[in-house]
């Protein structure tokens, strides 16, 4: 791939041995550290703070995982956004912060490319919302009415599947299944003007 997206829950507790676990996988698995962006969820959330995690074992990936920042590829533009959050062992939910979404709508109103919002919890609301689901999750469905060039990465459910922002438009979210529920974690996607389609693993064989 061009570049890959891990969208967080990158560890079960947020702990320093467990991110150095992951640090050997990530050495190993034969991509440059500018190819990869790395996304904290809930259960990183438990742990390290996020910037303290990319200044110490996750540095060499600060670059292209560092909140609102951005990575650019041609013809498209990845910001993430942590939406991990401070909270009981007993919730998962998160945050998208204000600042990092105003970066995504700076970034997608500067660009005539497509902009691609990379985040752990989905953008719309999940059952027993108060503990699973994002806060703020009407702002990240505004930003995405809003702006018809801003498609969105999310986890969190452990579920692939492909969501429509606007009716008959077409999806503009995705996700992949999670690593923990399935055989086949990773989804491909190519960019195809101003959206992001999913490529079924036929065609990228062929």
């Amino acid at each position: 791939p061009d570049h890959l997206v891990i969208t967080g829950d990158l560890t079960e507790d947020g702990v320093a041995a467990q991110y150095d676990v992951l640090r050997q996988l990530l050495d190993g698995c034969g991509l440059e550290p500018s190819r990869i962006t790395l996304l904290p969820g809930n259960h990183d959330g438990h742990g390290l703070d996020w910037a303290e995690v990319l200044a110490g074992p996750l540095d060499r990936w600060a670059a292209t995982s560092r909140p609102g920042e951005g990575v650019r590829l041609a013809g498209l533009r990845i910001v993430p956004v942590s939406t991990a959050v401070e909270q009981p062992f007993w919730k998962s939910s998160g945050r998208a912060p204000a600042d990092q979404l105003a970066e995504v709508v700076r970034t997608a109103g500067a660009a005539h490319e497509l902009v691609l919002l990379a985040q752990h919890h989905p953008p719309f609301r999940v059952r027993h919302h108060w503990i699973h689901g994002l806060h703020n999750v009407s702002d990240v469905a505004q930003l995405l009415t809003e702006n018809p060039n801003v498609s969105l990465l999310y986890g969190h459910m452990h579920v692939a599947r492909d969501v429509e922002v606007t009716p008959g438009e077409g999806a503009r979210a995705f996700a992949p299944c999670a690593v923990v529920d399935g055989a086949d974690p990773l989804r491909i996607y190519a960019v195809d003007g101003l959206r992001l389609v999913p490529v079924e693993w036929g065609v990228a064989a062929a």
